[in-house]
């Protein structure tokens, strides 16, 4: 999984880390033979792979971005608004998004929740979610949301987008009645 703070962690992966390191290291200092580790390390970029030879699609031919919005609850449950934009045409743009919430314990029933984009909202009911272990981080996704924006050719557009999400209960011992993140896009035309 990806690490962007210690936040991201329970003290508990922490501390299991923190040994395992110290038991790696110790190995190699005593040059003991051990299996390598098969997953990536931290400073280690997953590989991308490329097709030998790419199929050029409609899509190619224009611009694609890609980001995400964070939400800040305070707590450990975070939620991300990942996006892509696609230029379909001259001035058509497609915004595809997918809300996902990342937590660890936590069970509930389906909450309503909303995605404003560029001023149109997107209403959605996100599946219940019933998921146990304070150990690793469940990424459960909410809604996915398609949009159409207007760009006219040569000229920039800033999409403002936000999203929210029904929680109305307590996480972390903080009450929370709704977890919102947004920003803007910014596409060239």
């Amino acid at each position: 999984r990806d690490f962007l703070t210690l936040k991201d962690f329970s003290k508990e992966e922490i501390m299991y880390l923190i040994d395992l390191a110290a038991e790696l290291k110790d190995k190699k200092k005593k040059g003991t033979s051990q299996q390598p580790v098969t997953k990536p390390n931290v400073a280690t970029p997953k590989p991308v792979a490329k097709p030998a030879n790419p199929v050029k699609s409609k899509s190619d031919d224009y611009a694609a971005l890609t980001g995400s919005f964070e939400s800040n609850t305070g707590t450990k449950m975070i939620m991300y608004v990942n996006w892509t934009a696609v230029s379909e045409n001259s001035e058509t743009v497609t915004l595809n998004f997918n809300i996902v919430l990342s937590t660890y314990t936590l069970s509930v029933g389906p909450h309503n929740g909303v995605i404003t984009v560029n001023g149109v909202d997107y209403k959605f009911t996100s599946p219940g979610i019933s998921y146990r272990s304070e150990k690793v981080r469940n990424e459960a996704s909410l809604a996915t949301v398609t949009a159409t924006v207007t760009v006219p050719a040569g000229q920039a557009a800033s999409i403002p987008v936000s999203a929210s999400w029904d929680f109305f209960g307590t996480y972390g011992g903080v009450e929370i009645s709704q977890v919102t993140a947004g920003g803007k896009i910014s596409i060239q035309g």
